[in-house]
């Protein structure tokens, strides 16, 4: 009997999700290029809208000043009753920043921060790195709270849900024997989600869902923005911000521990499933050149509008034992969503993952990729 029940017993964990932006895309969240559109129009002082998310510079200006001239005052109060001279560096500073980086040409805001490491501001301690991190919590904090009032997109994490927690019995032996998780993203969307799935879904208290999320052991590459269940303060997220995220080319604390923590996922996964991950150089690095010459899984990746060409590029990038698969059920299709790659992850017993009542929107995917 008790073997019997030990084949039933689901395990997950020989799966990996690599997780990029555009996986975040269909849920509202912006892609690298979206984001690098963003940041520009802040030297315009004019607001800019992409999928009714209004962007106010006025608010950005407030918040430095809080972190740099404030004091732990309100940002609000003394920004309008301070010295005009601050206001205007703090505006100078951020015209200057998105202008530079518009004039680079660099396609990321990453790429832009690497090659300006050691650039300092003209407001003391103030650093390109340093704005750069700031900037970026701000922008994933508009769009976070837009997203948290207006969502009704049911895409890959809903169709994760309907395929191995649909019931409560299901959910203990997913949590413990999970698919790893890295992720390149700041936010932590997927855990809010998993949060809210199990609160609203489940009848978790709010501490019992969040012990669960922990034993997902979701590993951030670049560090992360909490945005769970509470709401909290602007202030309070560009403060965390300047502790815990991390650019590329930033001096990272406990690098070498990152890369083997991620060596040790991608050694011991059997399948590796990329998910809107735009395969930087830099970050196809960071995943693979520690492991094992004989280290071999299965890898399949999400696409849109790929070519040929793009493939073998791609392929080119990772080591000789890594071969990522750019078709969808042996054929090449012009677009492949994270819901259908998820189809193709196999049930513990090997069976099929079950159709589902929803169908990825390629439009959406082909207009905003």
């Amino acid at each position: 009997m008790f073997l019997e029940e030990m084949k039933q017993v689901k395990n997950f964990s020989k799966n990996t999700l690599i997780i990029g932006a555009g996986a975040h895309v269909p849920y509202g969240f912006p892609t690298g290029d979206n984001l690098r559109d963003d940041i520009i129009s802040l030297k315009d002082d004019s607001p800019f809208n992409r999928n009714n998310v209004v962007f106010i510079p006025d608010d950005l200006k407030k918040r430095i000043y809080s972190l740099f001239y404030g004091h732990g005052r309100s940002s609000d109060t003394m920004y309008n009753k301070d010295e005009e001279g601050k206001r205007n560096l703090i505006e100078t500073v951020i015209r200057t920043f998105c202008d530079e980086f518009r004039r680079s040409t660099r396609p990321t805001i990453d790429d832009f921060l690497t090659r300006n490491a050691r650039k300092e501001t003209k407001i003391r301690g103030l650093s390109y790195q340093l704005l750069g991190k700031i900037i970026i919590a701000y922008v994933i904090n508009v769009y976070s709270n837009y997203i948290d009032e207006n969502e009704s997109k049911i895409d890959w994490i809903e169709q994760l849900f309907d395929t191995y927690l649909k019931e409560t019995k299901d959910i203990e032996a997913f949590f413990n024997n999970a698919p790893k998780i890295i992720t390149f993203n700041y936010d932590t969307y997927l855990e809010r989600k998993i949060y809210d799935f199990l609160v609203h879904s489940h009848s978790f208290n709010e501490l019992n869902a969040l012990e669960y999320i922990k034993k997902l052991s979701i590993l951030h590459v670049y560090g992360r923005i909490n945005y769970l269940y509470e709401k909290r303060s602007l202030d309070d997220e560009l403060e965390e911000a300047i502790m815990n995220l991390n650019v590329v080319g930033e001096e990272r604390q406990n690098k070498d521990g990152l890369l083997n923590e991620i060596t040790k996922i991608i050694n011991g996964s059997e399948n590796i499933h990329f998910l809107g991950f735009g395969f930087a150089k830099e970050n196809v690095d960071i995943l693979f050149n520690k492991i094992g010459t004989d280290i071999a899984p299965a890898c399949y990746s999400t696409y849109v509008g790929i070519t040929q060409k793009d493939t073998v590029e791609i392929n080119q990038l990772t080591p000789p034992n890594i071969s990522v698969n750019f078709s969808y059920g042996g054929k090449q299709i012009k677009t492949r969503s994270c819901v259908d790659l998820l189809k193709e992850i196999p049930l513990a017993d090997g069976t099929k993952v079950p159709p589902t009542t929803w169908e990825p929107d390629y439009s959406f995917y082909e207009e905003h990729l």
